[in-house]
């Protein structure tokens, strides 16, 4: 089992970018509801806790990670979830889904991945959503997975600094490449955010 710095992860890369809005009453009754916005996380964050948290970081146990097919799949149902993973955050809803949220780190190598991974399952448990915002020191490896196992492809935006994939044609989402306004090398884990959302 791998350590996984869940302070760290949940801190930085989960709930900060989960937004409180309150809304009318329904007819369930709710009078609040979390609003997603990817685009409100800060990746330096990321960086920025692990250098200050230091020692006092508490780590808890988490699945290694050999391959991105072992998380980024639609075979997975809630209890999958809950057994892999020590700590979930399962009280994210998004319209008529259901979202856990853990902790990911897949490696110490520069390729890997750390930040936060979420599984979004509909009313019948399947599973209809998979989104991942955190950092990779070197994203090719993220890149050669999406193009080749998703069929994402290679789209043009407004910012030249963002490197950007849309969904191949029988799956929705977007992958966004994005370099640290800093490259160190001494950071070498963390010079590049990733935000990544597979909609099937």
């Amino acid at each position: 089992m791998r350590l996984l710095i869940s302070a760290m992860i949940f801190t930085a890369a989960g709930f900060g970018y989960m937004q409180y809005k309150t809304a009318p009453a329904g007819e369930d009754g709710f009078t609040g509801m979390f609003v997603e916005d990817e685009n409100l996380i800060d990746p330096e964050i990321v960086s920025e806790t692990l250098a200050e948290a230091g020692n006092e970081v508490v780590a808890v146990a988490g699945p290694q990670v050999q391959d991105f097919s072992e998380i980024f799949r639609f075979d997975l149902t809630p209890n999958h979830v809950m057994n892999k993973w020590q700590q979930v955050s399962a009280s994210l809803r998004h319209l008529d889904l259901q979202g856990y949220r853990v902790p990911l780190v897949t490696g110490i190598d520069d390729t890997d991945l750390a930040g936060s991974l979420t599984y979004y399952f509909d009313t019948r448990q399947r599973l209809r959503r998979i989104t991942f915002v955190g950092t990779t020191g070197n994203p090719l490896r993220l890149t050669h997975f999406m193009t080749q196992q998703y069929g994402f492809r290679r789209v043009v935006n407004q910012d030249p600094r963002r490197e950007s994939y849309a969904g191949g044609p029988k799956l929705g989402g977007y992958y966004s490449i994005t370099p640290m306004e800093l490259i160190d090398r001494d950071e070498s884990h963390s010079n590049f955010s990733i935000d990544l959302r597979i909609d099937i």
